[in-house]
């Protein structure tokens, strides 16, 4: 846990250090889908949609960004080539 505020509290001779910390911790609950074969786990592919195989990371990209009134020309030529 990391501290956000160190300091202390003092009262004549006696001297209370104290400390502020963050008080988040990872709650969630996580499930696995198993096989009903083997009880092996399931595991998800990225399929491409048009050519039907995986895709891997290096296969992907991030489009460019859409302008606030539509995009470039230059921006849907390179997007009729996907």
């Amino acid at each position: 846990m990391a501290r956000s505020h160190r300091s202390a509290i003092s009262f004549s001779m006696v001297h209370i250090p104290a400390e502020l910390s963050s008080a988040t911790q990872d709650d969630d609950i996580h499930f696995n889908q198993l096989c009903k074969e083997n009880s092996g786990r399931i595991k998800y592919m990225t399929i491409c949609a048009r050519r039907g195989k995986e895709a891997g990371s290096s296969d992907m990209f991030s489009p460019p960004p859409v302008r606030k009134h539509g995009t470039s020309l230059k921006c849907r030529q390179s997007l009729i080539g996907i």
